[in-house]
């Protein structure tokens, strides 16, 4: 690192991890500041306006017989990649070395009191600055001087209004032990420190915070938001503290289709909730762990999903208002079709009533053909603890980054949806029993196109599924219970969406024969089980669908519903047969019947029918 020598105003290098006591300096930068360069001709700098706060820096040290100090405007060679790199990394323990911090507030006016009041602090830009927190928090001792380079008070003495001011807790601005601390904060909280907080480059609101969080990353100017989204990724892969993902963004306008997203924030400010938010340190809530892949966040857990009985159920949602505070609010849930991943962590005290066990908060997910995705980011659930139903734990997937096109492609399908009551593109199977002797086995291929996890019966989907084919198998085994004489038999519900002629949804339910084959179409069609397992395969056995005229589909609208619902089909099983009968589809207070066309009725009468062997 470089220190600057107060005697002769030389930059020296030295040691990082054993430098000699120096003191550092804490400013806002102004248009006329001195660089690394400037300081190789100390009478060209000394002309320069920023020169004047290392003059001052200086003479202030040396009276108190400190013979080095550090400014970051003139100690970093910003024409070196690597040293600009090194320097943003190592700033937090640079500042936690120093003997002292000096915080000096270029807009602080000289008054006669010698401790400046929260009237006086608040006015200056120094808190507004998005690096400036990090000088706040690091150092051992902070006091801040103000434009005539007179002392205005201590961080320790001041802690009470710059708490007010940053929101930062007065018991961690007061301790000398902040860096153990720090840690036990909640990620939110911490973010939501800087959340009203701005830098010049949009990536360096992520790099003036790789310290607090104790996460280093190499700096990669010119990729914007991509800067915060990657500090998130590098602070995910260090714990497992849930309330990374509690933030929540501003409301749209309504015309501005945007109730999906990624599990990441896109900016600082989508924490500004989040100050004094608390983890949940609860052994019955499910345990979670993760890996962050190219793919998103991979996790094994169990999680909250309200049934279908619930869609009239009345929750807790907490809105943020557009001076950036929460709101709490009830609504009734209309989404049957969703879950809730529970985050550990619950909201301030004054946004629920006084109670012995706090709700927990949590966010929606919605379950697509690649993963899941976050749903209504514009908002958190309170969700009392009484009220959760679990799933049992399984891996999922969920997107940490939505680009716009995928966003586009995804808010298109569900553009026609005004009450979020099901998924377009979606059905879904009850497999009744006729007799609880008979076991009942199901797989299904792909398996990532299948929700199996729902309370209402198991669902196709293919809401972000843009290419054909849109179709889908379930293999369905039923046997005999031990002790009984062995029996078993299997079906294959083959099932899909297309517009031919107005028809939407179909499905067809065939036996398989002795020989383990299957004969579909009338007969027309025979193939074997490696056929009816590939959905390639298949392709070709149903036909190139846009030859035969089958085109995706966003949904089939009921003759007196004026919004898709999600067709429902009740299997009948038993030893004897299988039946597939069209379902109803429960819209708030009514019902309306649903047409979900048998697959052979479908391609009747089509001119074009391809052949596949067996």
């Amino acid at each position: 690192m470089w220190l600057l020598n107060c005697s002769n105003y030389r930059l020296e290098s030295h040691d990082s991890t054993s430098p000699p006591k120096y003191w550092i300096l804490s400013h806002t930068w102004g248009a006329d500041e001195v660089t690394f360069q400037d300081m190789q001709d100390l009478k060209a700098a000394a002309f320069k306006e920023g020169f004047q706060k290392i003059e001052g820096m200086c003479k202030l040290a040396s009276a108190h017989g400190i013979q080095y100090v550090w400014i970051d405007t003139c100690c970093i060679d910003k024409t070196s990649s690597a040293e600009l790199s090194e320097s943003i990394n190592s700033m937090f323990s640079w500042y936690g070395q120093a003997e002292l911090c000096i915080a000096f507030l270029a807009d602080l006016a000289t008054t006669g009191s010698p401790l400046a009041t929260k009237a006086d602090l608040e006015k200056c830009r120094w808190f507004t600055r998005g690096w400036t927190l990090q000088e706040l928090l690091a150092p051992v001792e902070v006091e801040f001087y103000d434009c005539s380079w007179n002392p205005r008070g201590s961080r320790k003495e001041l802690c009470l209004p710059l708490s007010e001011i940053t929101q930062i807790s007065s018991h961690i601005l007061a301790t000398h032990a902040r860096d153990t601390i720090l840690q036990k904060v909640p990620v939110a909280t911490r973010l939501s420190w800087a959340a009203n907080r701005q830098t010049t480059r949009d990536e360096d609101k992520a790099y003036c915070l790789l310290g607090i969080f104790g996460v280093h990353m190499p700096l990669l100017y010119g990729e914007r938001n991509g800067a915060f989204i990657r500090l998130q990724e590098a602070i995910a892969q260090k714990g497992n503290d849930m309330s990374l993902f509690a933030w929540v963004r501003p409301r749209s306008p309504w015309w501005i289709q945007n109730e999906l997203s990624g599990l990441l924030a896109s900016d600082p400010s989508h924490f500004a909730h989040c100050t004094g938010m608390e983890r949940i340190d609860a052994p019955l809530l499910p345990p979670v762990s993760w890996t962050m892949t190219n793919a998103g966040l991979e996790t094994t857990t169990a999680l909250d999903r309200p049934g279908d009985e619930d869609v009239n159920t009345e929750y807790t949602q907490i809105l943020r208002t557009g001076e950036g505070v929460l709101q709490s609010m009830s609504f009734h849930s209309s989404l049957p079709w969703s879950y809730r991943l529970l985050l550990h962590c619950r909201a301030p005290e004054q946004h629920h009533a006084p109670s012995v066990e706090p709700p927990v908060l949590a966010i929606w997910l919605c379950k697509t053909n690649t993963g899941f995705l976050r749903y209504r980011p514009t908002a958190l659930c309170a969700v009392q603890r009484s009220a959760m139903k679990f799933d049992e734990p399984r891996p999922i997937r969920i997107a940490t980054i939505l680009s716009e096109q995928e966003s586009s492609t995804i808010e298109a399908t569900l553009q026609s949806i005004t009450s979020w009551t099901v998924v377009p593109n979606a059905l879904r199977f009850h497999f009744n029993l006729e007799t609880r002797d008979i076991r009942l086995d199901c797989k299904y291929h792909p398996p990532h196109l299948w929700d199996n996890e729902r309370l209402s019966g198991v669902e196709f989907m293919t809401v972000n599924a843009t290419n054909n084919p849109q179709f889908s198998v379930a293999e369905i085994s039923i046997s005999n219970l031990p002790g009984s004489e062995p029996f078993s038999r299997t079906c294959w519900l083959f099932c899909g969406f297309g517009a031919i002629v107005g028809y939407g949804p179909w499905a067809e339910l065939v036996c398989e024969e002795a020989d383990g084959s299957v004969s579909l179409l009338g007969g027309q069609h025979r193939c074997n089980r490696s056929v009816l397992t590939n959905p390639f395969a298949l392709f070709g056995l149903f036909g190139k669908l846009n030859e035969l005229g089958i085109t995706p589909n966003t949904g089939h609208l009921a003759p007196d519903c004026t919004v898709p619902c999600t067709p429902t089909l009740s299997v009948q099983l038993s030893a004897s047969e299988f039946t597939v009968d069209g379902g109803y589809a429960l819209r708030r207070a009514h019902e309306s019947t649903i047409k979900v066309r048998r697959l052979l009725d479908v391609v009747q009468g089509l001119p074009y029918l391809p052949t596949v062997g067996s």
